[in-house]
């Protein structure tokens, strides 16, 4: 059985648009999307709207791609990244 191990881990914030289009260039095993440390609800509500792109970019050279949600936020965080592409969650 051959079995995958994890090397790399690239945390990227979601709302740094350079950072996750340009993630997936940096050959880490695994990309985690931040969602933490978002002040305002207008940058949180853009945020979640950007995780699904995000996910697109992030997973472009073969990394596995999870989400960092906002501990506070959680549900919400979880319910906008669930979308193909993604590998999981990884919880604060």
């Amino acid at each position: 059985m051959k079995v995958f191990v994890r090397r790399s881990h690239l945390l990227v914030p979601v709302l740094d648009r350079e950072k996750v289009e340009t993630s997936w260039t940096h050959n880490a095993d695994s990309v985690i999307l931040d969602l933490t440390g978002i002040e305002s609800e207008d940058d949180r509500s853009r945020a979640r709207s950007l995780v699904k792109e995000s996910i697109r970019h992030a997973s472009r050279g073969g990394a596995h791609v999870f989400v960092l949600p906002n501990k506070v936020m959680a549900r919400a965080d979880i319910e906008a990244s669930v979308w193909p592409g993604l590998k999981g969650i990884v919880y604060p």
